[in-house]
């Protein structure tokens, strides 16, 4: 028997399992890495989930007696899963995301929508946040931008692969803004209608669900605003046709007439 013959007994196929292994690696690698990236703790999230804000007092029978500020003056109302019924959660998503169900945290959709209006008008007149970008927001707030808004689109799928919909849905409307002091939507039912969430009708779940939308325009800057500030450019240039009798002129005598609150423009 030759020496060849003896030297390759029981070696096996010719390179042994290196080449098999190798190509075990390349196919779980993009699945190892995405795992990794995925349920890689989020910075923040532990801190938002542990937010002492507003402190519940009860009776022995469960029953609220009082809430207390937190220690930056914000009230908190808690909100566990079982407090967000199904009319909350619908009215909610149809305010503030209707495809709330079928993105994993960003809805391409909807930014390929907002991305070729805020093209076609040359500023920003729509956006695309989804409830989980809104959570990510809270959890990692930014300044905003390109790279802001890429590293919250990227929390979001986070937040949603580590948390669930049903989570990530109840940590928002927990830590949601409501102007006045008030954190979350518990504590802005008892503020706004002086009852909990469970005991509002669709009518009051739908004021509330709009509330933290107005927030930007309800400013004092804005409400300081006059109503009346011309005609628009465009119609100055074209509709008009140099005529200042098509459009009504301001009353005269603004300062000494007394407006109801209502008329102002952030309202």
């Amino acid at each position: 028997m030759s020496r060849e013959a003896v030297g390759g007994r029981g070696r096996g196929p010719r390179g042994g399992w290196g080449p098999c292994l190798r190509g075990l690696l390349l196919l779980l690698a993009p699945a190892l890495v995405t795992a990794g990236f995925l349920y890689r703790p989020v910075p923040g999230l532990e801190g938002l989930r542990r937010d002492p804000a507003g402190t519940l007092i009860t009776d022995r029978h469960g029953e609220p007696l009082a809430c207390l500020p937190g220690p930056e003056g914000a009230f908190q109302w808690e909100l566990s899963r079982e407090d967000v019924s199904a009319e909350t959660r619908r009215i909610f998503l149809r305010v503030e995301d209707r495809r709330f169900d079928h993105h994993p945290g960003v809805d391409l959709l909807a930014a390929a929508r907002a991305a070729a209006l805020n093209l076609a008008c040359g500023r920003t007149v729509s956006g695309a946040s989804t409830i989980s970008m809104q959570l990510a927001r809270l959890v990692r707030p930014h300044r905003g931008g390109l790279g802001g808004k890429l590293a919250e689109a990227l929390t979001a799928v986070r937040l949603e692969a580590q948390l669930g919909k049903r989570e990530v849905l109840r940590l928002y409307l927990n830590h949601l803004p409501f102007g006045r002091n008030t954190v979350g939507l518990g504590a802005a039912a008892v503020r706004h209608f002086d009852r909990r969430v469970a005991k509002r009708t669709p009518a009051q779940l739908l004021i509330l669900a709009t509330i933290p939308a107005l927030l930007p325009v309800m400013t004092p800057s804005r409400l300081r605003r006059p109503c009346w500030s011309g005609p628009p450019r465009w119609a100055r240039e074209w509709g008009c046709r140099g005529r200042s009798s098509c459009w009504p002129s301001p009353p005269a005598g603004g300062a000494s007439r007394r407006r109801s609150p209502l008329t102002s423009c952030g309202w």
